[in-house]
C-alpha cells in the first residue's frame, strides 16, 4: 500500500492546542455569561410582576365600567388567568404562563377558587398580597382594602 503524504486533517497536537484555546476564552467569558442569564431571570420576574399589576388593574377597570358583567382574576402557582363573565357561562379572555423558575403565592383567601373582581366602586372582593417569586428576588403586588388599588414592592432575598 502507498501512504498518502498531503492526507487533510489536523494532527492532534493542533486538536489540543484549539481545545486549550477554547478552554482559556470559555473560562474568561463565562462570569459575564452567568451574569447575564441572572440578569434575564432577574427581568423575567420583575416583568411578569408588571403585568400582573397591569391585568388587576384593567380587571377593575373592567369591572368598574360595566356594572352588569363581571371579570375575575384567579392566581395558580405557575399561571393566572381573567374571566368575564355576565349570565353566561365564564369566558377564559387571558391565560398568562409564568416563565420558568417564576411563581405565583397569595395570602388572598380562596383565590384559586373565588379569584379577585372588584364592585362598580372599585373595592376588591378580596384583599391582600401577591408574591411573586423568582431568580433570588421577590416582588409582593398589594390589593388595598375598600379602595382596591394595586402597587408592588420589590424585595431581595
Amino acid at each position: 500500500m502507498k501512504a498518502h503524504k498531503n492526507c487533510g486533517g489536523f494532527s492532534l497536537i493542533e486538536l489540543l492546542c484549539t481545545i486549550a484555546i477554547m478552554g482559556v476564552i470559555l473560562s474568561i467569558s463565562y462570569p459575564s455569561i452567568s451574569a447575564y442569564f441572572k440578569f434575564q431571570s432577574q427581568l423575567d420576574v420583575k416583568t411578569t410582576s408588571e403585568q400582573l399589576l397591569f391585568d388587576i388593574r384593567d380587571v377593575r377597570q373592567q369591572n368598574m365600567s360595566q356594572p352588569n358583567t363581571k371579570y375575575t382574576l384567579y392566581v395558580y402557582g405557575d399561571h393566572y388567568i381573567i374571566q368575564k363573565s355576565s349570565r353566561a357561562l365564564p369566558i377564559t379572555l387571558k391565560t398568562v404562563n409564568a416563565p420558568n423558575g417564576v411563581t405565583f403565592k397569595s395570602n388572598i383567601g380562596n383565590i384559586e377558587s373565588n379569584g379577585v373582581y372588584f364592585s362598580v366602586t372599585g373595592a376588591p372582593s378580596s384583599a391582600g398580597t401577591i408574591y411573586i417569586n423568582g431568580a433570588g428576588f421577590k416582588y409582593t403586588l398589594t390589593i388595598q382594602p375598600s379602595t382596591g388599588r394595586a402597587a408592588i414592592v420589590k424585595k431581595e432575598h
